[in-house]
Parts: C-alpha cells; structure tokens; sequence
C-alpha cells in the first residue's frame, strides 16, 4: 500500500487534503487489518465508522477519511463493500475487473475490432436461410447485383471511438446510397 505504483498513493496524490493526511493509504491499511477472517465472526470485513476511528488522528477530520474511503472503494479492484462493511479478498470483484478489461480494451481499438471481425466472420459462415452472406463489404460494388436474398453485415473500426448508433445509420445510408446509384446505372431488366 506504500508502493510507488499502489493505487491508495496515487489516489493520494490527485488530492491535496488527502495527500497532507496520507488519507487513502491509512484508510487502504485499516482495511487490510480489519479484512483478516475469523472463525467466529459473523460478518466479514469493518464498518465505515470503524475504519475512519482506526485511520483518523486527533485534531483531523473524520470528513477526509470518509472522502478517501469512497475513492477507494470506487477504484479499488479487490476491494468488496456489503452496506457500510469493507473488506479486501484475493478474488477481483467482478464490476470492478470487468471496469478494467473495459479501460485496457479503450487503449487497444485495433486488437478489439480485428477480433469482432474475426469472430463475426467466423460465426457468418453459416448462410442460414440466405443464399449467401456478405461480411462486412467494403463498398457497394463487393456486392453482386443478384435477385435472390443475401444478408449483408456492414462494420466499421471507427464505431470504437464513435457513437454506434450515428456511425451505423450513416454507414447504411452511404452503402445503400450507394447500391441504389449502382443499379439505376445499370441497364438491368426486372422480371415485371
């Protein structure tokens, strides 16, 4: 907890009033203390008024460990709250992990949409009900201009970054708009 990477520092040092008291890393050892399971206890873990009596010092105010409390139960992955109970585990929690991979995943868009094109090619494989599927054409014209049903499966890499909803109508729009030019300038007889 007094690492130079440990999360209680860092949190410590993005705010002045906790960093003067070292409010976090009191707070994170409180914690760690009081988490050590007995046999006999019938609940695991310490209260929120108990950790801010075992962290705060007279003449400090209980406020900036309260504060520093709920920073770190915000952002601390192995740290579970049941109500006003806290306490460390060796399991991740579960929000908190999938918070993380969820961050790790923001910093690698690449790796994430070359995935979902993999898997979604691999799962298009199947035709189902369609004569053909067309994963993820890159225009209009990797298309063929044919009368029986395909299913046609846009994606686009920059709906990582941008709003899927927005990204996906404009994809469809432009594809389709597209589709629709191709084929008035093509001379094709419709079986009327």
């Amino acid at each position: 907890m007094t690492v130079q990477a440990s999360l209680p520092l860092r949190l410590d040092s993005e705010l002045p009033n906790s960093a003067s008291f070292s409010a976090c890393r009191r707070v994170a050892r409180a914690i760690y203390l009081g988490s050590a399971p007995l046999t006999h206890a019938a609940h695991r873990g310490l209260e929120d008024r108990r950790i801010k009596l075992s962290s705060v010092m007279p003449g400090e105010s209980p406020a900036v460990f309260g504060d520093a409390l709920r920073r770190l139960a915000g952002a601390a992955t192995y740290l579970y709250q049941d109500g006003a109970r806290y306490w460390y585990s060796t399991q991740a929690d579960g929000y908190k992990l999938a918070e993380d991979r969820a961050e790790q995943y923001k910093r690698e868009p690449d790796k994430v949409a070359h995935e979902l094109d993999r898997r979604l090619r691999d799962d298009l494989r199947r035709t189902g009900d369609f004569s053909r599927i067309h994963p993820m054409p890159q225009s209009g014209q990797d298309v063929p201009d044919d009368m029986d049903a395909r299913l046609v499966v846009t994606g686009d890499r920059s709906c990582l970054q941008q709003g899927f909803r927005q990204l996906a109508e404009a994809s469809r729009g432009k594809f389709l708009n597209h589709a629709v030019t191709r084929r008035a300038s093509i001379a094709t007889p419709w079986p009327f």
